[in-house]
């Protein structure tokens, strides 16, 4: 009878250990960089305002964030709305909606357009 052989051990190089950890430390920088700039365009609320879902309004679900983005605490958001006054040049609003809709694929990403003089009396025709 042979003796059964001895159990091999996987092997790998210090160069293998390397690639894994710089392929590793890329992919997370990536993804740490892709939640950075999303909190960037929440946190800027009178510009953008982005919302959960069960936020009040109906059918309306809570998506969850993309990729594993989960994995770092990241929520997804259910719509992303851009608001935009006369003041703003048209170029950088159609910029900002597609980085908009790059960095948030889970949300249904607008935009709402309020004149200059919203909400001031003298634009209104039933002011005295």
């Amino acid at each position: 009878m042979t003796p059964a052989p001895k159990r091999r051990w996987f092997r790998y190089s210090l160069r293998t250990l390397f690639v894994v950890v710089t392929v590793f430390a890329c992919w997370l920088g990536y993804e740490l960089n892709w939640i950075r700039a999303r909190r960037v365009i929440v946190a800027d609320f009178p510009k953008w305002g982005a919302f959960e879902g069960q936020s009040g309004v109906p059918g309306l679900a809570q998506p969850s964030a993309p990729g594993l983005l989960w994995l770092f605490g990241e929520r997804g958001y259910a719509i992303v709305t851009r608001v935009v006054t006369e003041d703003d040049p048209e170029k950088d609003v159609g910029d900002e909606i597609q980085r908009a809709k790059r960095l948030f694929p889970e949300s249904l990403v607008e935009y709402i357009a309020i004149p200059r003089n919203a909400g001031s009396a003298r634009n209104d025709p039933t002011a005295p």
